[in-house]
């Protein structure tokens, strides 16, 4: 395609041979070249904006033009070298990456405007005001998909929120309903101290009959709470006396399966709602 320059390489060993001669000549284009081979199209867009900005077109053609080989589908680097294309007189070039850059990305408002722009320039009326339409379209519908965006983060975030909040509620619930259950006395039978966690199992009498215990907490809280024979008061289940717990610790209560679904959709709610932050602060500026 016309819009694709083809740029000679030269040999390292050649190059440093006339180094001396030629000077920043040889050495701007072995920087060139060796950016071209380690850097990936996204970085050399990434400095052909910056290029464009300090009006430096001829370095600017150069890495869009490399990036665009090492990327084919790069419709934004496309888009930018029909501008700078363009700008430096070559209409044909300028044309052939517009319609290159709108080939894989329809919908792209900021083609069409720049298409737009191109063919009001060059006199082509009805050609700008067709690509100005499309552009008008595409804003239009990127619209369409913040709102509906929006408002699905905005349901993910009050659904999330109410199942975490609600799933929180119903295991503080349970958590005061065995705090209400009948106690006895039990005995705290041994202490085992792992590198991030500690365990307690203990005993415990309910009408005569021996029954066991565990409670586990993170780092070395037990330790220094308990010791091996210290009497500790046990909350119990009278219809189930197994079910039991040690008073004034948290209750190994399950969270309903509710609360794990309200978190992910939190989750997920937030990431939408940055992303359609992100996507209006771009629709703003004109990206």
């Amino acid at each position: 395609m016309s819009a694709i320059i083809s740029l000679d390489t030269l040999n390292p060993q050649e190059g440093s041979k006339h180094m001396g001669s030629q000077g920043p000549r040889f050495r701007s284009v072995f920087h060139r070249t060796e950016s071209s081979q380690v850097s990936g199209a996204g970085y050399l867009y990434g400095q052909a904006k910056q290029l464009m900005r300090a009006g430096d077109l001829k370095e600017a053609l150069w890495h869009l033009n490399q990036a665009v080989q090492v990327k084919p589908d790069f419709a934004a680097a496309w888009s930018a070298l029909g501008v700078v294309l363009a700008q430096t007189g070559d209409d044909a070039g300028a044309r052939a990456a517009f319609d290159r850059a709108i080939e894989l990305t329809p919908s792209d408002e900021i083609t069409w405007r720049r298409l737009s722009d191109f063919e009001q320039t060059r006199g082509h009326t009805e050609a700008a005001n067709y690509a100005a339409q499309q552009a008008t379209r595409s804003r239009g519908k990127r619209v369409r998909q913040l709102v509906l965006g929006s408002c699905l983060s905005f349901l993910c975030l009050t659904v999330g929120g109410t199942l975490y909040v609600t799933a929180g509620q119903e295991k503080e619930r349970q958590q005061a309903t065995l705090e209400s259950l009948p106690t006895t006395t039990g005995t705290v039978t041994e202490l085992r101290l792992f590198s991030r966690w500690s365990a307690m199992e203990y005993r415990y009498l309910v009408l005569g009959k021996k029954y066991g215990g565990r409670l586990s907490l993170g780092n070395y809280a037990l330790s220094s709470k308990y010791r091996e024979g210290d009497p500790i008061t046990v909350h119990y289940n009278p219809e189930n006396p197994n079910i039991a717990h040690v008073h004034g610790e948290s209750a190994d209560v399950p969270e309903p399966g509710y609360g794990g679904l309200g978190g992910a959709l939190s989750i997920f709610g937030t990431l939408l709602a940055l992303m359609c932050g992100w996507s209006v602060i771009k629709l703003c500026s004109g990206e």
